[in-house]
């Protein structure tokens, strides 16, 4: 494995410009057939064999009527201000806009607040129902832009309007905690590595690997059985690999760099030692994930295996676009400065507390933890020695 993955470093760094061309391609390419095939996600969590389960199939064999498989979306909506929707002025302007709603072709039915009773005690909030001709996966954006320009119509006028229902997939990739999360991880990877440049290397190769698995998803959606938070769990997951294999790869390139190595050949000895480990690491997670399906619970399944598809796309962007964007930067990206004099005395300070603790752990184990100590003490000396000589 490492003597292919070596052998995959070298090449990808000496065929550069075609690699990172034929990456940014895969992910255009994904990404035009998965817009326009466009996402077929549900919300449904069924967990089939439950008693629950089959009673509800049996009432549907012997009630049909109670089927109901279209699409429908909740306009939600409550009073800001001193008027309850029950005042002339607020249901004048709630009856205009339903009215607005119901010429679309695509709605068969909708029910104001006040038609369905669900205006509460104090007048303060309710929600009118409005029902589609098709299920909700199958609602087209421009039915729910016309919803939501409704809603924000009443939103202007002093109420709050929000939307749910099978017709109102939301679906959000990423967010305002998750661009926080990525400002936190590049703050700290340019003080770790010193560099804004060589910070923002893993953040970039990860977001166009997650980018890719997403549109992945995306198109698997129109073929597979896909819940919405699937593509989120497998986001979440694919970012925060993405970053850390390309960060794997990176760390041990600067390391040979400064061992004096050539840069084409510390890229290849990069990719085939810490690309093994991203490897190994890459395939034990989708292992895992993989292993979901063996539950039987067709949600979790697709959970799953939509994470493990987002985390095989990481592996291939790091094994064979990273090792070509640290040739395509040349000499940006600096080796692992020296260990001055008074840095190897610090690491034999630390070194000497490292073993004192693991001498502690050893001496005076707790009673039935002796492993567990075993197990601190050796990755407390393991971090302090290479920590140290990551930073000296």
């Amino acid at each position: 494995m490492a003597k292919l993955l070596y052998r995959l470093g070298f090449w990808s760094a000496s065929n550069r410009v075609k690699v990172i061309l034929g990456s940014i391609a895969i992910l255009l390419i994904s990404a035009i057939v998965a817009l326009s095939m466009g996402p077929k996600l549900h919300e449904g969590t069924t967990i089939p064999g439950l008693e629950s389960i089959k009673t509800m199939e049996q009432m549907y064999q012997e009630f049909p009527s109670i089927v109901d498989n279209s699409g429908k979306i909740q306009l939600v909506m409550k009073s800001l201000t001193d008027e309850t929707l029950s005042s002339d002025t607020t249901k004048q302007l709630i009856g205009a806009q339903l009215e607005e709603v119901a010429k679309d072709p695509a709605v068969t039915a909708v029910v104001s607040p006040y038609d369905n009773h669900s205006v509460s005690a104090d007048g303060k909030i309710g929600y009118a129902t409005i029902s589609y001709n098709t299920p909700g996966s199958d609602v087209t954006e421009t039915s729910k832009e016309r919803v939501l320009d409704v809603a924000g119509i009443l939103r202007d006028a002093g109420l709050q309007a929000e939307l749910t229902g099978s017709g109102y997939v939301k679906m959000e990739i990423g967010g305002v905690t998750e661009g926080i999360g990525v400002l936190i991880a590049l703050l700290v990877l340019t003080v770790a590595f010193g560099s804004v440049l060589t910070g923002i290397l893993p953040i970039l190769t990860a977001v166009i690997g997650l980018g890719t698995g997403v549109m992945l998803i995306i198109i698997g959606s129109n073929f597979f059985d896909t819940p919405s938070f699937a593509l989120s769990l497998a986001s979440m997951i694919g970012l925060a690999v993405g970053i850390d294999y390309a960060l794997f790869i990176i760390s041990r390139y600067r390391q040979q760099l400064a061992e004096g190595y050539e840069r084409k050949e510390a890229i290849a000895i990069a990719n085939g030692t810490a690309g093994s480990a991203v490897v190994f690491a890459g395939i034990t997670v989708i292992i895992g994930l993989a292993g979901m399906s063996v539950i039987g619970i067709p949600f979790l399944t697709a959970m799953g295996l939509a994470a493990a598809l987002c985390i095989f796309v990481a592996v291939l962007i790091a094994i064979f676009m990273v090792p070509a964007i640290l040739e395509a930067m040349g000499g940006l990206i600096k080796a692992k400065s020296k260990k001055s004099s008074k840095g190897s005395t610090r690491n034999k300070k630390n070194e000497t507390r490292g073993n004192l603790w693991g001498g502690v752990c050893y001496r005076a184990p707790m009673v039935g933890c002796d492993p567990w100590c075993s197990i601190a003490g050796h990755y407390c000396n393991t971090f302090l020695q290479h920590g140290d000589r990551h930073h000296g």
